[in-house]
């Protein structure tokens, strides 16, 4: 026989036992010359453990009773096969009842099916017990599962083990060249099992939503730690700093800002500020005026006057934390603020809303890897959310029922649907406007815009004709990227029907990210996992035809065998050659069983233990009590034919597949 036959665990399981490997040999050159198989019965427990008292766990039964049961294997120095040695069958205990057989650790083991099913069924939060069941459900019973559900904890923790490094680093740095300008971050806790806080650094996308840039678990919020982190977040994306920055007033956020971005605008939270407002002075009529000169669109010279009236009207000039608050005002105050593009954001409140998202992923009895792997997942449902509102902004068009309507169609072409819907304020509020004044100043136009039942409020717009620039001093267009009421009615002015493009912010149209965009559109995994369904399907309904009458199971048997063995032939040799031009580019000799660089579960290269082999599906048909032998069979060869009929990417696998469904049901 030769090397790779395993012929031990068929026999073994004929005779209702377990075999396993005792020890091997080696000659001289480093090459297998012996194997020796025992019962899983022979030897003794070890007695290290014996006479402790004082064990948390209780002792396992013992199942060694030094059972003399042994196989021995050589190889053939001329011919390089393998022959028997020595055989003794003798066992010093009562053999297993042969339903019970198959739960002995020997001859358990997962099927690659069952690990991708299980691996998708956990990604997607299920679990493992309901993975179980669903599983045996799926194949007619527990009887026919040849796993347990213990196995599925030890394939998890062994991914664990095998996490691979960020997956997602090339799409964030791209999201973040794109949206990267406005930049707002906070620490949210209780998210893992160490308490560690995790900061989440975040912004707006073309739709106006939350995406995340990147995310990081410390260990505290000292100074040098978040310094730390915002010097590996440019490392990260390449060194792009943000034109702004929005946190909730920490001191060593900023301090660290300072260091680290000290060109970018820093704004403070409006909404932590008010609460501030209410717990250092405590008058909600203090909060209510606080609040209006925060927010309020007003000149500097305006704020200055409603600021003083209201700290000496309360009398609280003195106070440590109004003084402090407008030493502060360049980062809080509409008024000082306007002009510098933060997005809309006035709050840090988009951080709450996404740490409400992350909840329902990852909780605090999660460890760090346990966390990494539910993390990712909750990326994909917020980037989700992005597919589809690109769907709504590209298929039909929104209902044109304000005035202006050439004007609403320009914007409507360029701006993606929620970005409209924000304009589309700007155009009812434009429809009660008129210029009332216009003058020429050199290569500008100065337009004097404001509402006819208040004449002595006026808004100047500047416009430069040669290269259609627009710029109006209340600088909203500045602060959000959206043309302002007074712009839009000196575009109607003018009889202008297209918004020009200086106008025109690139972050908020819907071709922003079209350059970014994977012309496939779809993840290989998704594409994989819906091939296995639809094949799981077609060989369910084939294996209920198969199965009833024995000359169908035959040939059926047969052309899945036949394909299952040509399939499992054009994978290794394509491995071969993998391997071998591995080897010649690193430099590294890849040996013949396999090890090297292989794919975990999860679709990763990392190292891997050599290859062992084992015979699938052959096993399942020496056994005849109490088990419905076709059926084991039938799914042992579906399962893996499925596999690898996905896994080679073949359309011709799939013909293949396709006519022996046809033939058989038909």
């Amino acid at each position: 026989m030769d090397e790779d036959t395993n012929v031990e665990p068929i026999y073994a399981r004929t005779k209702s036992f377990s075999a396993r490997k005792n020890r091997t040999r080696k000659s001289h050159a480093g090459a297998l010359k012996l194997k020796n198989f025992v019962c899983h019965r022979e030897g003794f427990k070890p007695q290290n453990n014996y006479g402790i008292g004082n064990l948390k766990r209780k002792h396992t039964p013992e199942t060694r009773c030094g059972c003399s049961a042994m196989m021995e294997i050589r190889v053939d120095a001329p011919s390089g096969r393998w022959f028997i040695s020595y055989f003794s069958d003798k066992h010093n205990h009562p053999l297993l009842d042969p339903r019970l057989t198959g739960l002995l650790p020997g001859h358990r083991f997962m099927f690659e099916a069952d690990i991708g099913h299980m691996v998708n069924m956990k990604k997607g939060g299920i679990s493992v017990r309901q993975i179980y069941r669903a599983l045996a459900n799926q194949t007619g019973g527990y009887e026919y599962l040849s796993f347990m559900q213990r196995d599925m904890y030890n394939k998890i923790a062994k991914q664990r083990r095998q996490l691979p490094g960020d997956a997602y680093e090339a799409l964030n740095r791209a999201n973040y060249s794109l949206f990267g300008d406005v930049l707002a971050f906070d620490a949210t806790y209780r998210k893992n099992k160490y308490m560690c806080p995790l900061v989440v650094f975040f912004g707006v996308n073309h739709h106006n939503q939350t995406i995340i840039f990147a995310a990081a678990l410390i260990c505290d919020e000292e100074k040098d730690t978040y310094r730390w982190l915002l010097q590996q977040l440019k490392v990260a994306m390449n060194g792009k700093a943000p034109v702004s920055v929005i946190t909730d007033g920490d001191l060593s956020m900023k301090f660290t800002i300072e260091k680290e971005f000290p060109n970018a605008h820093h704004r403070l939270c409006a909404w932590h500020l008010i609460r501030n407002a209410t717990s250092n002075i405590g008058k909600p009529l203090f909060t209510s005026m606080f609040k209006n000169c925060m927010l309020g669109d007003y000149e500097i010279d305006v704020f200055r006057q409603k600021w003083f009236e209201m700290v000496e009207g309360f009398g609280i000039e003195n106070k440590n934390w109004v003084l402090d608050m407008h030493k502060k005002r360049h980062s809080w105050a509409t008024a000082h603020i306007r002009g510098k593009f933060f997005a809309g954001f006035r709050t840090t409140s988009r951080c709450e809303g996404l740490n409400s998202i992350i909840a329902k992923y990852v909780n605090s009895r999660y460890n760090l890897v346990e966390f990494i792997q539910h993390f990712n997942p909750c990326v994909d449902h917020i980037r989700w959310k992005e597919v589809q509102a690109d769907l709504a902004s590209v298929n039909g068009r929104p209902s044109m029922q304000t005035c202006f309507q050439q004007l609403k169609r320009s914007a409507a072409n360029v701006y993606t649907l929620s970005i409209f819907h924000m304009f589309q304020p700007i155009l009812v509020r434009a429809a009660s406007m008129k210029v009332i004044n216009m003058r020429q100043t050199g290569s500008y136009v100065i337009y004097s815009v404001g509402l006819d039942r208040m004449p002595n409020e006026m808004w100047r717009v500047f416009c430069c004709d040669i290269e259609m620039e627009f710029n109006c001093l209340c600088m909203r267009m500045e602060s959000f990227g959206i043309p302002c009421e007074h712009i839009v009615c000196v575009l109607v002015h003018e009889d202008i029907e297209e918004l020009p493009r200086s106008l025109v912010l690139p972050r908020w149209t819907k071709t922003a990210k079209v350059g970014l965009q994977n012309a496939v559109g779809l993840h290989w995994d998704s594409l994989m996992l819906s091939q296995y369904s639809c094949l799981m399907d077609w060989f369910r309904q084939l294996a209920n035809f198969a199965c009833r009458d024995n000359e169908r199971f035959i040939f059926t048997r047969e052309m899945a065998m036949n394909l299952l063995k040509q399939f499992k032939e054009e994978d290794a040799a394509q491995k071969e050659l993998v391997n071998d031009a591995d080897s010649v580019r690193d430099g590294v000799q890849v040996d013949a069983f396999g090890a090297g660089l292989a794919t975990n579960d999860l679709g990763y290269s990392m190292p891997r233990d050599p290859r062992k082999y084992r015979t699938k599906g052959g096993l399942h048909s020496l056994i005849k009590e109490n088990i419905d032998v076709d059926s084991v069979v039938w799914r042992a060869t579906i399962e893996q034919l499925v596999v690898f009929v996905v896994a080679s990417h073949s359309q011709k696998a799939m013909e293949m597949t396709h006519l022996i469904m046809t033939r058989m049901i038909t």
